[in-house]
């Protein structure tokens, strides 16, 4: 599911949208899973594996943060490598709490998720938002 949307993306973004498009490419999949029982479960599995060391174990390098943190550095070239590596961690932890802890009792019940917008917009606001060196700097002008 994530091979695919990532591969879509190599032509088509732009500096203006890249954040917004590669977010969507990590929340949409997660999106659409959680709208069948079977793919709340798999999220919930999912959540479980990755959250206590930050990624899956095993797994392909196309599910690694590693290819994510590369194209948000270079959509991003203000953030340090550190702080790229940082806001990746958040954001992946962030997705995978969402989609993987739904706010049912067991992972198989229906539970409302907010919209995939919603998500996208906040983690990609997350990752583009000023480095706390830059939030702290005077604005000019005043």
């Amino acid at each position: 599911m994530w091979t695919e949307r990532w591969g879509h993306l190599q032509d088509r973004l732009d500096p203006d949208s890249e954040v917004r498009e590669m977010v969507a490419a990590l929340v949409d999949p997660f999106a659409d899973l959680v709208r069948t029982r079977e793919g709340r479960m798999l999220c919930h599995l999912l959540a479980r594996a990755a959250l206590p060391a930050g990624q899956l174990p095993n797994v392909s390098t196309l599910f690694t943060p590693a290819p994510f943190e590369v194209r948000i550095g270079r959509a991003l070239p203000g953030l340090s490598p550190q702080e790229v590596t940082e806001r990746c961690r958040l954001a992946f932890s962030l997705v995978m709490e969402i989609y993987g802890r739904p706010l049912a009792k067991m992972p198989t019940e229906p539970s409302a998720f907010p919209s995939a917008e919603t998500v996208i917009a906040f983690v990609a606001a997350g990752l583009a938002a000023p480095t706390a060196a830059q939030a702290k700097a005077p604005a000019s002008g005043s």
